[in-house]
């Protein structure tokens, strides 16, 4: 819906009501409440015969389309897909059973709660009670109904009837369950369906080669490779787009490779409610497996003295999940491959536009500048003021530093702790309204961008129109919790989703008030609900994915993070992670799945280099990813102190404590915020960056891959570059990668 040309022409007061009456229909009412857990999940007896993959006849084939072939059992609700150009089956269940398994593997199930107490519905535990697949063909496919159930006694049972269609369209096995059309058939009328898992086994296995991995959205991307896999290696679970709490999964993508073959998994509906989960035949799963869980009614469990609690929300998403799979195979079944595919529907599904980066001029530097901070909790200090930004940045023009986009940070009222962006000023102790034409008037003729930093879509916590915050499954105010480089903690209350459309409002009348033609906004990378409203974290994705998207009609738009729906019409995104948040090990790796996805498409940075431990790694990392360079600096010294004494070193570290010695400290950089000091080490790696990566800005990453250990390659078309994290030089084609330093190949 294109709400925002309306709303700037109407007054104020209307702007409530259009938006309550937009999201009038969001998720469907059900019960609610807080309930006491009373025991441990239930489920029904295990039936080991209907829990494995079966073989499919000629008879049992529904569709066919561009060289796939789908298959159904109608008595069992299998489903399989053929690749009839290498042979390799694809099944929904795996095609050998482990009885030692965390749970009964099956096509579809359900956790439901009644009471306080959770049971696990699958269609594979009852499948000899009675007839439970009905099943009707539809345009390039089928359209199966589960029926789930559990008995509770001789009056009570719980049970659910799921639809769900499998088609093969244009190429693409896609699975989908319209849950507005999932259908109580119990006789307990206040059970809940709190999550549902739809082919979560779907091309596992028990058993892995070693050139087998599986992918997971883990920050930048993450390969679980099987073989290498140990009992150590715990099971993952990332929650897409995150929560206030944490967010390392910024897209719903997931995938296999098996020997010469592989799909990769887009989540095309009901990405905002779901969560990829993977796990290996060595770890509490038992398989090798990667799939999608959704969680269609939100729940939190939490403790009260000895007793557990279960909070259910009072709103059900009653959307589409809709899962999208393709297939690879040869030199394309690999995680380059994947990411080739994923980009293609992601642009026929409009979530990321087809343009292309402007590769014009030199490789910009993200430079994210401190204005003010609160460097104690109870001290904000002036550390950038316009005048000395300008004053750093015609020093760095002196340096041969060309093109900056530079972040301006605490700027605005309130500093680390901003003002709601509905009555947000420039602090007076930056300089005079003179001052800041000044300054923009020499970045103009300089061509340096001045991207100003908005908090938009949170308030200070205890701000007094509680109406305007969301409120989460607990039914309290939503509060996300910050740390500046400072280690000083801020909370901020999250803005509910009729607020949603006005704030934007406010920072666009702001920003052309204030003569502002680029904004970053950095407080949209996770996502959350308002019940409050009856708003899922879908209905909250859609408002925020359009109300970001309009900035970009009358201002350049830089997103913190990446979460993919706010990328549609983002010109950079900032800080976008090149790890994953679980640690490097012999079976998992940190890819650059998400940099492969979207390079040539929009820049993207990495976080700040001088806030690493290890700068020089981070560069080399930053150039095998293909981000453009990132600092953040003041103007100002900033002293560092000793953690105090007898306090947690965990407490105490942070950017400014000397808690360790980093590699920049070993070479005389002891400030790490310090823009002289670092001007010469920015501009050694920027230089040679720039004519590595300057005019592939606007290339496809079309591979990336390991050359050797501690060397990669990353591929645009015809031009390679070689990184090499390795203490030796290495040669490579007849050429010689010196240590710790990177190459260009034509």
């Amino acid at each position: 819906m294109k709400r925002i040309n309306f709303l700037r022409r109407i007054a104020p007061a209307f702007i409530l009501l259009a938006v309550i009456i937009s999201f009038c229909a969001c998720g469907k009412e059900i019960k609610s409440g807080r309930f006491e857990l009373t025991g441990s999940p239930l489920t029904s007896e295990k039936k080991t015969a209907y829990a494995q993959a079966r073989k499919f006849g000629a008879a049992q084939k529904i569709t066919t389309s561009s060289m796939l072939e789908l298959y159904f059992n109608e008595s069992t609700g299998d489903v399989a897909v053929r690749n009839a150009n290498t042979g390799k089956w694809w099944y929904s269940l795996p095609e050998k059973y482990v009885a030692s398994g965390s749970f009964t593997p099956s096509v579809v199930s359900a956790q439901v709660i009644c009471g306080g107490q959770i049971y696990e519905l699958n269609s594979c535990v009852d499948a000899n009670d009675y007839v439970k697949v009905t099943s009707e063909k539809i345009a390039n496919g089928i359209r199966a109904k589960y029926t789930l159930k559990y008995k509770i006694d001789d009056q009570q049972t719980i049970k659910y009837v799921i639809p769900v269609e499998y088609t093969l369209v244009d190429g693409n096995f896609c699975a989908k369950i319209d849950c507005g059309g999932i259908e109580n058939a119990g006789t307990v009328s206040d059970a809940v369906i709190t999550k549902i898992r739809l082919l979560d086994f779907f091309g596992s296995s028990t058993a892995a080669s070693a050139n087998e991995y599986l992918l997971v959205p883990d920050n930048c991307g993450g390969i679980i490779r099987t073989a290498k896999a140990t009992e150590n290696f715990k099971d993952i679970s990332l929650k897409i787009f995150g929560d206030a709490e944490v967010n390392n999964a910024i897209f719903g993508v997931f995938g296999v490779k098996i020997e010469n073959d592989a799909f990769v998994c887009i989540i095309r509906q009901g990405d905002a409610v779901a969560t990829v989960n993977a796990g290996t035949a060595k770890s509490e799963s038992k398989y090798n497996k990667v799939g999608a869980q959704f969680d269609i009614t939100e729940s939190k469990t939490f403790q009260r003295k000895d007793k557990t609690y279960i909070s259910v929300a009072g709103e059900t998403y009653n959307g589409e999940l809709e899962l999208c799979y393709r297939f690879l195979s040869g030199d394309n079944a690999n995680y380059s491959g994947m990411s080739v595919a994923c980009r293609e529907q992601l642009i026929r599904d409009g979530v990321l536009l087809s343009n292309v980066t402007d590769a014009d001029g030199d490789l910009p530097m993200v430079l994210s500048v401190l204005a003010t901070a609160n460097t104690q909790p109870s001290k904000l200090s002036v550390l950038t003021t316009f005048e000395q930004l300008q004053d750093m940045l015609t020093h760095l023009k002196s340096k041969g530093f060309s093109n900056i986009y530079v972040r301006y940070k605490g700027a605005f009222s309130g500093s680390d702790s901003q003002s709601s962006i509905t009555d947000i000023e420039f602090l007076k102790s930056l300089g005079t309204d003179e001052n800041f034409n000044e300054l923009k008037d020499y970045m103009s003729a300089q061509n340096l961008t001045l991207f100003a930093d908005f908090k938009c879509f949170t308030d200070p916590k205890g701000g007094k129109l509680a109406s305007k915050f969301a409120q989460n499954v607990s039914n309290e105010v939503e509060i996300m919790t910050e740390e500046n480089g400072f280690s000083v903690k801020s909370e901020r209350s999250v803005t509910g989703l009729y607020s949603i459309a006005a704030n934007v409002i406010s920072l666009i009348r702001f920003a052309k008030d204030n003569g502002l033609d680029a904004v970053s906004v950095s407080d949209a990378s996770f996502l959350y609900s308002d019940y409050s409203k009856g708003a899922t974290r879908d209905d909250v994705k859609k408002e925020l994915a359009e109300e970001i998207s309009s900035v970009s009609g009358t201002s350049r738009l830089m997103v913190q993070k990446g979460n993919f729906y706010t990328l549609k019409n983002a010109e950079v995104i900032s800080d976008m992670p090149l790890n994953t948040s679980i640690s490097n090990s012999a079976c998992y790796e940190s890819v650059p799945f998400a940099q492969l996805v979207l390079h040539g498409t929009l820049d993207y940075s990495c976080e700040p280099i001088n806030l690493e431990m290890d700068y020089r790694k981070a560069i080399l990392r930053a150039v095998e990813y293909g981000a453009l360079p990132s600092f953040e600096w003041c103007y100002e010294d900033i002293q560092t102190e000793e953690p105090e004494s007898g306090k947690n070193a965990k407490e105490t570290e942070s950017t400014t404590a000397k808690v360790a010695e980093t590699a920049a400290e070993k070479e005389g950089i002891d400030k790490k915020y310090s823009y002289t000091q670092w001007a010469n080490v920015a501009y050694s790696y920027y230089e040679k960056a720039n004519k590595a990566l300057g005019d592939i800005r606007d290339r496809r990453m079309t591979s990336h891959y390991k050359v050797s250990d501690g060397v990669y390659c990353t591929e645009y078309d015809d031009t390679r570059i070689y990184v090499n994290y390795t203490s030796k030089n290495v040669v490579i084609r007849g050429v010689t990668v010196p240590a710790n330093d990177f190459m260009r190949i034509n």
